[in-house]
């Protein structure tokens, strides 16, 4: 019960901690190569990855924004010709009459629109969450690793420090399978 109420947060924890290891992985190769200290190279790959997100939301923003007009002047027409279908038959103009009156379970376009607008808010909300979440994750993982540590018993706590550090590299190996596969297809 406990899991399932607290869903959506273990959801965006979850988000946080492999946008914190993308930052991680890409900010060590950076370390590694270009000697830049790991704080410096993961703002780097922070910058270069918001500069990229920005470039890539400007130049494939009008073609989005064309196709969703698009979208909406076909779903008008689509409602028109339904509506005009509807109009030709009995029980079609009393439903379009029930419709129009706001009949609940009629179900009218417009009571849907705070659920879609509550739902890009939540959309948004949880993506500055992860955000920045993973950045103070990225930035200084050994304060949060330590925390979780002490969390377990003292005589366990070096092991858990293994499988923390193991997972974290388990992760990076698993996004660069994912880039991979991204990049093939």
């Amino acid at each position: 019960w406990l899991l399932w109420t607290i869903q959506y947060a273990l959801l965006l924890a979850f988000g946080a901690v492999l946008f914190a290891v993308f930052l991680r992985g890409m900010g060590g190769v950076l370390h590694r190569y270009a000697r830049l200290p790991m704080r410096w190279a993961v703002l780097v790959v922070l910058c270069t990855f918001l500069a990229l997100l920005g470039v890539g939301g400007a130049l494939a923003g009008n073609a989005v924004v064309r196709e969703l007009s698009d979208l909406g002047e076909a779903m008008e027409q689509g409602i028109d010709r339904a509506r005009e279908t509807l109009q030709r038959t009995e029980w079609g103009r009393e439903l379009l009459e029930k419709a129009s009156q706001g009949v609940p379970g009629a179900g009218t376009i417009l009571s849907r629109v705070p659920f879609a607008f509550g739902m890009a808010v939540d959309l948004l909300i949880g993506l500055a969450v992860v955000l920045f979440a993973g950045i103070y994750l990225a930035v200084t993982p050994r304060v949060y690793v330590d925390g979780a540590v002490r969390l377990v018993p003292p005589r366990h706590q070096a092991r858990a420090r293994e499988v923390l550090d193991a997972t974290g590299q388990t992760l990076w190996q698993w996004l660069i399978g994912r880039f991979v596969v991204m990049a093939i297809v």
